[in-house]
């Protein structure tokens, strides 16, 4: 099983990269970083989001993902779920 953590922006990079995952037949809970305790110990991985907000960021890291974005999050997490099958 796998974990994602995400907050505020970051969030739905974990959305589309979970959808991906679950694709690809993983079990994927997403948890609030703030809420989520110390990680399951019998977990494959987890994915951690990062600030997309923050002094100095670059218009092109800044604000709202586009759609392009949100598609290549849901591609990564079906690549990684078929490489975490054959391992």
């Amino acid at each position: 099983m796998s974990s994602i953590r995400a907050g505020g922006a970051a969030a739905k990079s974990a959305e589309s990269i979970a959808k991906g995952l679950e694709a690809s037949g993983h079990e994927v809970p997403i948890e609030a970083v703030g809420e989520a305790g110390d990680p399951d110990t019998g977990l494959d991985f987890i994915v951690i989001g990062g600030a997309t907000k923050w002094p100095g960021a670059t218009q092109e890291t800044r604000g709202v993902l586009p759609e392009s974005e949100i598609a290549k999050a849901e591609e990564f997490g079906r690549e990684l779920g078929t490489k975490l099958v054959t391992l």
